[in-house]
């Protein structure tokens, strides 16, 4: 099994053998991605370039909402955001879901979980 955590940051926890990998299993949100469309990846918190956190994670949404001129400050404005309809928001929000999707995917294909269960904040973004 395999969770995934989507708010302020992107989690990953696995359950293999009946046993809690702890650390950096499986963990898809430093994978590095290249978006066709960036041409200088943002920088992530943990100091590289272009992970998907720093796509997908909720304080990167956060910083591209207010890159792109939305007076917000926390994951709970940008939820808002999104599910009032926003255009860029829900863009922002659909690009980081294509971008851990296929983190996960990448994931899927090198653990083979029985189950990923996906949570957090900007997880329930869209009901």
């Amino acid at each position: 099994m395999s969770m995934v955590k989507i708010g302020t940051g992107v989690g990953t926890g696995m359950i293999a053998g009946g046993r809690v990998h702890r650390g950096a299993a499986g963990d898809v949100g430093h994978i590095q991605v290249i978006v066709d469309d960036v041409a200088q990846p943002p920088v992530c918190r943990c100091g590289n370039t272009g992970c998907v956190e720093s796509y997908a994670g909720g304080w990167a949404v956060v910083r591209d909402l207010r890159d792109a001129g939305r007076d917000i400050g926390t994951l709970n404005d940008a939820v808002r955001l999104i599910r009032s309809g926003d255009l860029t928001a829900v863009r922002l929000a659909r690009r980081a879901a294509r971008i851990l999707g296929g983190a996960i995917a990448d994931a899927v294909n090198m653990f083979n979980p029985r189950v990923i269960a996906i949570g957090g904040q900007l997880a329930h973004a869209v009901e």
